[in-house]
């Protein structure tokens, strides 16, 4: 099984954040521009075939350029309360966790990125896969199916762009009326949570000189993504001066916690939704 077959099914179709599982990955193809990954999506194309294997180049090439604001141009998401903050959740895992890799790589080399076990960049065999795509058109979202196998990649159009579809994020619901099981959403919502501040911990304590090797971090990070994995579990303990640049630099402020007792009641999701 290739890199983009291990990496794409786990980022782009499982139904929980790849974090949780290691991804191999490769270094970013060369000359991969930071900060304009966007652009092609976002321009109008007839051919909607050749339009959705863009939108998925763009966020490849975002993701492994760690870019906060291009991801959020090309992940889609309803306006809902529930989806807006589940994209922030999986920006800040993305962004962080490419920093984490280029924090090991600065104090450690070069092959400090792939010990950490987790890297979220595509190599060059995935661009071309993806180039060479087939495209299956829909009414609501087509499927662009990569060259050798891999899983398909949903894309939805709106608002004039194509948009990579993440099952992470276009699960989330807030209206438990109509989609039964909407505290499921909010359970979801605060493990991607605990997982953005462990990705942010590990990345935080390699940049300070906290940890004594690139093996190391990878125990820490491991360690946190287990803990993460807890239900409502207590989540990293920060430094002062850590949790002050969590707080400055997050996407999104905190989940919501766990309701304080039984019962009905309008979802929290529904009220700041009309707030």
């Amino acid at each position: 099984m290739g890199p983009f077959r291990r990496g794409t099914i786990l980022l782009l179709a499982a139904s929980l954040p790849p974090w949780a599982t290691p991804v191999l990955g490769q270094p970013p193809p060369a000359g991969t521009p930071a900060g304009t990954a966007a652009t092609a999506a976002a321009e109008p194309d007839g051919d909607p075939a050749r339009a959705s294997r863009r939108a998925v180049l763009d966020f490849m090439a975002a993701v492994s350029a760690g870019d906060r604001e291009a991801l959020r141009g090309l992940i889609h998401a309803r306006t809902g309360a529930a989806q807006s903050a589940g994209l922030s959740y999986v920006i800040d895992c993305v962004v962080w966790q490419r920093a984490l890799e280029r924090a090991a790589v600065d104090r450690w080399g070069t092959d400090a990125a792939a010990a950490l076990g987790y890297a979220t960049n595509f190599s060059a065999a995935d661009v071309r896969s993806v180039e060479q795509a087939r495209v299956e058109v829909r009414e609501r979202e087509n499927l662009v199916v990569p060259a050798g196998g891999a899983a398909p990649i949903p894309v939805r159009q709106t608002d004039g762009r194509w948009r990579v579809v993440l099952r992470a994020v276009s699960t989330l619901f807030d209206d438990s009326g109509q989609f039964r099981g909407e505290r499921g959403s909010e359970t979801r919502l605060r493990y991607l949570d605990r997982v953005r501040r462990a990705i942010f911990h590990a990345y935080w304590r390699v940049r300070e000189g906290r940890v004594a090797s690139a093996d190391a971090a990878r125990t820490e990070l491991q360690s946190g993504l287990a803990a993460a994995a807890v239900p409502d579990g207590p989540g990293p303990a920060m430094e002062p001066a850590e949790q002050a640049e969590f707080d400055r630099t997050a996407a999104a402020p905190p989940a919501p916690q766990p309701p304080g007792g039984g019962g009905g009641g309008e979802s929290r999701f529904n009220r700041a939704g009309r707030g």
